[in-house]
């Protein structure tokens, strides 16, 4: 079997690429300002995520794919559940104090259908990625030829490249079992435990709660910043072909769409459009009380009679 990289731009074409990244380095932008719209552009990128793991589903199925293929692609389909590691990990290192949760103070409120297809499109790529780690790269004769990223160039065969990469997404998939008995009823005397002891009113200060949220935004900036930087080593360090330029309706319509969704959230909101329809709202308010004034009837109330 030939282990030339031939580089596939129906998956991973620059088009495609940056679609990514302005889904990612957005919805950071778009969660500080604390926009309306963040649900939206979630919803984005959870259904870009879908398509490039169905996309790779399906290429894996009618063609042979090289190990480099499917690592570039499951970087950016996982993209969005990357982020979740650190702050996970920030969680366990403040012992699960409510105080110091990084999503207690968001104003985010996905709705239960979006929960239901994040949950289960998480599970989809993790128990692929698991697969991937644990028996096809280290069975596959053409990984120790082609590069993965860990901060540096390293062979896909490196055994501790795979046992840690293993590892990560073995954890994620029973972080999410857990979290799937949970939500069933099943309780864990120790956490039962943690919730009464810590079942305290906490006042949070402004600047504590701008604390939390400012590292926070910092952890997501760095997430992105290194998947970014590592999805295009990658594609240097194996010199793959033809993915470096944008080409094809199925490149610059994501692109657009990404790019154009994420230019009008921003220009409403410094617009101050939301304050316009604030006002609109007074008004629209003010219209129904003077409706709702008059008498049953629909004739004007008589006009009070003063006292002479």
């Amino acid at each position: 079997m030939s282990c030339q990289v031939e580089g596939k731009p129906e998956l991973y074409g620059l088009g495609i690429r940056v679609t990514f990244y302005i889904q990612w380095f957005g919805a950071i932008a778009v969660e500080y300002l604390e926009v309306a719209d963040l649900p939206d552009i979630r919803l984005i990128g959870l259904l870009f995520s879908a398509a490039a793991f169905l996309g790779l589903i399906i290429q894996s199925s009618m063609t042979t794919l090289q190990p480099v293929d499917t690592y570039i692609v499951l970087l950016l389909a996982m993209g969005i559940y990357i982020f979740l590691v650190p702050l996970y990990v920030w969680k366990a290192l403040t012992c699960f104090n409510p105080h110091w949760n990084p999503f207690r103070w968001s104003k985010e409120t996905p709705t239960p259908a979006f929960k239901v297809l994040n949950f289960t499109l998480l599970l989809a790529i993790t128990s692929f990625a698991v697969w991937y780690w644990c028996a096809y790269v280290p069975e596959n004769a053409c990984s120790t030829d082609q590069y993965g990223f860990f901060f540096s160039r390293v062979s896909l065969a490196n055994k501790p490249f795979i046992a840690f990469n293993a590892i990560m997404y073995l954890v994620i998939l029973l972080v999410c079992f857990v979290i799937l008995l949970l939500k069933v009823g099943w309780e864990v005397p120790f956490w039962r435990g943690k919730k009464k002891k810590r079942r305290t009113k906490l006042l949070a200060r402004k600047m504590h709660v701008m604390l939390v949220k400012e590292l926070k935004t910092l952890s997501n900036v760095a997430v992105a910043a290194t998947l970014t930087a590592a999805i295009e080593l990658v594609v240097s360090w194996n010199d793959v072909p033809d993915v470096n330029y944008v080409s094809g309706v199925a490149q610059l319509l994501p692109l657009l769409v990404s790019a154009g969704f994420l230019v009008r959230i921003l220009f409403l909101h410094f617009a101050g459009v939301s304050d316009g329809s604030d006002s609109s709202e007074e008004d629209s308010d003010e219209g129904s009380h003077s409706y709702m004034t008059e008498s049953q009837g629909g004739l004007p109330r008589p006009p009070p009679v003063h006292p002479r």
